[in-house]
């Protein structure tokens, strides 16, 4: 739940919530809609991921879409809500969405990941533990989340039905996004409005790291009856709405063991794993589909995945997964190691490569950033205000393709040919390829 008022994206390979926001110019645009996240032998395949199952609906037909586009859309709506016409502000909030970029996947975070954003009935739901006194919540960004939460239910909806009334009949897959491990609250206690109330229940099911630190507060996957809460979330959302499957997001924030034990536990994740996908296979056998989606987001490298416990080379091997998302943190970088993943994925998984709006992440100490113009908030001098420019997301995106995310250019031509197709566009841009693409972004159309 972040509070910039933008969204992450996936758009074609990269892309991010700057094109939702009319931030990427048109140029870039167009050069982002002819790349796709196909990981098929050479970029060939016509179906993403070289021959993933597809899901027997509608929706479904994008995992072989010849410009996937996956966006990943924060809880920024239910914020902005005016005093009335929630559930229009909500559709039209879509409508403009889908109306800048041609969205194959749309992910609604629902649940990060014991507080949930809709109607629950396994989960806490955000506004249930205030009832009728919301004035308690001294944050009003908060607050104005549970008015629209709360003023949803008399027309018994909530946000992903309200998604789905809209975008049923667009052609696009719809997954909510459940967060494994995300601990937004700084501390355990009633008053932190994203503090859940199994965690402060149980205090006894939060990590206990090795250096015996007082401040952690995240409730770790040892324990079965945490995992067990979670799954219970995803098998509802399964079982009660028209969504077309799961995007599982591991990265945020990437505790889910103690850290002395984090790879001697990785099986306990494995498992789990294993289980999501069965738990998504029952709900899709009886709605007629071959397959429910469960998307996996990861940590930005193999070694940072080893360090979260995360086996992502079995999950692939296993077929459990539809896609994979390696995405930093909360920024954009070209100097992610696609390589690596792609060894494992291709042929068996759709590989994409997520980037943010932000280009600096979340530091905001010194020093202070000069000459950025508007890719930089005024009121956030340093690393955390930068926001990525065309230039940066470019660089990203044509690195993610170079070194493996086996994007393709959309038009059907022989790879030699897109080869050189990728050469001219860099050339164009003045970025002359290869894996440092960052240091070269200064001679980009003059924009940093």
């Amino acid at each position: 739940m972040r509070r910039d008022g933008r969204m992450n994206v996936i758009a074609a390979l990269v892309a991010s919530g700057i094109a939702a926001f009319g931030l990427v110019g048109s140029d870039l645009k167009q050069q982002l809609a002819r790349l796709s996240v196909a990981t098929g032998p050479g970029g060939d395949s016509a179906v993403a991921g070289g021959g993933v199952p597809s899901v027997s609906s509608s929706r479904a037909s994008v995992r072989a879409a010849m410009c996937p586009t996956v966006y990943n859309s924060d809880t920024q709506s239910l914020y902005e809500v005016p005093g009335t016409g929630t559930g229009r502000f909500l559709e039209d909030w879509v409508i403009r969405e889908v109306s800048y970029e041609s969205i194959s996947t749309r992910v609604q975070d629902a649940a990060p990941p014991d507080i949930c954003l809709h109607g629950s009935k396994v989960g806490e739901v955000f506004v249930h533990r205030c009832r009728e006194n919301l004035n308690q919540i001294q944050d009003s960004y908060y607050r104005n989340g549970m008015l629209a939460i709360r003023a949803l239910r008399p027309a018994e909806t909530d946000i992903l039905r309200a998604i789905v009334a809209v975008l049923k009949e667009h052609g696009s897959e719809i997954l909510p996004g459940i967060r494994m491990s995300e601990s937004h609250h700084g501390r355990i206690d009633l008053s932190e409005p994203l503090c859940p109330l199994l965690t402060i229940r149980n205090p006894g099911w939060v990590i206990r790291q090795p250096d015996r630190r007082t401040h952690e507060t995240a409730m770790g996957c040892s324990v079965p009856e945490v995992r067990a809460h979670r799954l219970a979330i995803i098998t509802e959302i399964a079982e009660q709405y028209d969504l077309d499957g799961v995007e599982w997001n591991v990265n945020r924030w990437a505790k889910h063991f103690p850290r002395h034990l984090r790879t001697e536990r990785a099986p306990i994740m494995t498992e789990h794993v294993g289980t999501v996908r069965r738990t998504l296979d029952t709900p899709a056998g009886r709605r007629g589909r071959s397959r429910l989606v469960l998307g996996v987001r990861v940590p930005e490298g193999i070694r940072q995945c080893c360090l979260a416990g995360l086996d992502r080379g079995t999950w692939v091997k296993q077929a459990w997964i539809d896609y994979l998302v390696v995405a930093p943190y909360n920024e954009s970088s070209p100097q992610i190691a696609v390589q690596q993943f792609a060894a494992f994925t291709k042929g068996r998984c759709q590989l994409l490569v997520a980037t943010s709006d932000q280009a600096g992440g979340l530091a905001g100490a010194s020093p202070t950033i000069q000459g950025r113009r508007a890719a930089q908030i005024r009121t956030l001098p340093g690393y955390q205000g930068m926001r990525t420019t065309d230039a940066e997301a470019l660089a990203c995106a044509l690195n993610h393709h170079t070194w493996g995310a086996a994007a393709r250019i959309r038009a059907r031509r022989c790879p030699a040919r897109r080869r050189r197709q990728g050469q001219e566009l860099a050339g164009r841009l003045g970025l002359r390829g290869g894996r440092h693409l960052l240091r070269q972004l200064h001679e980009c159309r003059g924009e940093l």
